[in-house]
């Protein structure tokens, strides 16, 4: 699995940020069974 993010503080208490998660590996790892369920997150 690999889960890069990125945030921008829009202001001292903002913050705005973009995080996708990658999952991969064979059936029988254990994040294998996810492979193709990757997402795309966004938060405030």
């Amino acid at each position: 699995m690999a889960g890069p993010t990125l945030s921008y503080e829009l202001h001292s208490k903002i913050e705005v940020w973009l995080g996708y998660d990658l999952f991969y590996g064979t059936v029988k790892g254990l994040f294998g069974q996810f492979d193709g369920k990757d997402r795309v997150l966004v938060g405030i």
